[in-house]
């Protein structure tokens, strides 16, 4: 006589097999996921690190003179020595005013201020350092910028750049 119906070691097989499936599917969508999230934030990190660089290196082509590349010390901003990196660059601009900008290290902000009376703006989050360091003798500035973001790891980009109007 004929049986019809599966065995119990056919169910078990079949079972063990539509698992196996399942498993790298649900595997394949959460790497997805995971890679999407951290793409994610690494696009809004190199956003944020390009506007930075962007904005200070536009500005600082416009320095005519008095420029200072400082680090913080004790809680006092200390001028460097030249060729030495600082965390805030200041320099007057081409309508005699003060421009600075810093690395804020508690709020992991890039910050601006124009004018003496004016205070810090934020123009740029999720910064993790900020350096300067100024050249005097070649009228060049190097900037190293670096941001990070939850998963997307530790961005870097640096500029260069020569001060045309700095005398």
């Amino acid at each position: 006589m004929e049986e019809k119906g599966f065995t119990l070691v056919e169910a078990i097989i079949a079972l063990t097999v539509f698992s196996f499936i399942v498993f790298t599917v649900a595997l394949l969508y959460a790497n997805a996921n995971r890679s999407y999230a951290r793409n994610s934030q690494l696009v809004d990190v190199q956003e944020n690190l390009r506007i930075s660089l962007n904005k200070i290196a536009r500005d600082l082509r416009e320095a005519t003179g008095e420029l200072n590349v400082s680090r913080k010390v004790d809680g006092a901003w200390k001028v460097v020595e030249e060729g030495e990196e600082g965390t805030q660059i200041s320099y007057k601009d081409s309508e005699d005013n003060l421009v600075a900008y810093r690395f804020d290290e508690k709020d992991n902000e890039v910050e601006v201020k124009r004018g003496q009376n004016d205070t810090f703006h934020p123009i740029a989050s999720q910064i993790k350092n900020l350096e300067f360091s100024f050249d005097e003798e070649e009228r060049i500035v190097t900037i190293k910028i670096q941001g990070e973001k939850g998963i997307s790891g530790t961005v870097e980009m640096t500029t260069r750049l020569y001060l045309r109007a700095y005398q």
